[in-house]
């Protein structure tokens, strides 16, 4: 998933086994379609356990808030969090979708 379409994630899109990425008035998906996207094993695991009573978007403060307003504080904490890897690049977004995709291909 692009960061755009991961800030405008809410949990009414998350499905059993996909998630839907939807445009909006405000937003609009890169593609300008919406699509269904996968979603591991693990991953699923994982989401059945979070507490999403309170929450409208996936990264949300638990407030009903998002997390991150804007694109480019997802991207400084991506970046934060490569710094502190000692695996920096250019664009921390595209950079670990690239690679997720690139283990998911393994």
């Amino acid at each position: 998933m692009r960061g755009g379409e991961l800030l405008n994630l809410k949990w009414s899109e998350v499905e059993e086994k996909r998630i839907k990425i939807v445009s909006t008035d405000t937003w609009q998906v890169k593609s300008r379609r919406d699509a269904w996207v996968p979603i591991s094993p693990k991953l699923q695991e994982e989401i059945n356990r979070w507490n999403r009573e309170r929450e409208t978007w996936v990264l949300d403060k638990g407030d009903g808030k998002r997390h991150w307003a804007h694109l480019n504080e997802l991207t400084a904490s991506m970046r934060f969090i490569q710094t502190q890897c000692d695996c920096r690049g250019p664009k921390p977004l595209h950079g670990f979708r690239a690679g997720v995709a690139t283990e998911l291909l393994r």
